[in-house]
């Protein structure tokens, strides 16, 4: 597993969320965020991943201080290092 974005805004389509968090890929192709952040608006003008399903969610609520959430997607779109903008 290596980390690819650090401060990686995520669009979590199938929940209408935004997410903000460090993005690792597995060998397996997944994507696994700790997700520091969850909004219902964007927090910038460019998203890096949109995950249209995921597999599980530990700690789903656990979104600040010294407690992250890992997230695990199957179903995503990287959108480079970079970003694009959203919609």
């Amino acid at each position: 597993m290596h980390c690819v974005k650090t401060g990686a805004v995520i669009h979590l389509a199938c929940h209408g969320e935004w997410l903000y968090g460090d993005a690792f890929l597995s060998t397996k192709g997944e994507l696994i965020v700790r997700v520091c952040q969850r909004s219902h608006e964007p927090m910038t003008d460019v998203k890096h991943f949109t995950i249209i399903s995921y597999d599980v969610w530990f700690d789903e609520t656990a979104t600040s201080g010294d407690r992250n959430s890992t997230l695990i997607a199957e179903g995503f779109v990287d959108h480079g290092y970079e970003g694009v903008p959203h919609e």
